[in-house]
């Protein structure tokens, strides 16, 4: 997905994403690929896949999703799947969160359903 630098284990560009249009609400379980100023000022790729963990009910909520990383991390293991797009064996690590009115086409980019045996133990761990 974008180029990688030499010795560095992130895109240095983010992938293409969608054209600009309405925030839209997500879907639990889903995963993204997530731009990561979306919710980080501080993560070095720029964007990142995350399954939606809650999508909250008011408009003033925020979206929590647990990102993953291809690198070495405390949280729940996820094995390489082309039918995400994730070539690479993964870990879902960080819990954040992102508000509703970001949730957008050119933002985001939906890459499918997580399996059911990793979902529920994301859940249990971070939800």
């Amino acid at each position: 997905m974008g180029l990688q630098s030499a010795g560095r284990g992130h895109a240095l560009l983010a992938p293409p994403f969608d054209p600009p249009g309405p925030p839209f609400l997500p879907a639990e379980r889903d995963v993204y690929w997530v731009q990561t100023l979306l919710y980080s000022s501080t993560d070095p790729a720029p964007a990142r896949p995350a399954v939606v963990l809650m999508v909250p009910a008011l408009d003033s909520g925020r979206i929590q999703i647990v990102t993953r990383t291809s690198g070495s991390a405390p949280g729940v293991p996820h094995a390489a799947d082309a039918s995400l797009g994730l070539d690479l064996a993964g870990v879902f690590s960080d819990l954040v969160s992102v508000e509703r009115s970001a949730w957008c086409p050119q933002a985001v980019r939906r890459c499918g359903r997580l399996e059911e045996s990793v979902w529920q133990i994301v859940r249990d761990r971070f939800g």
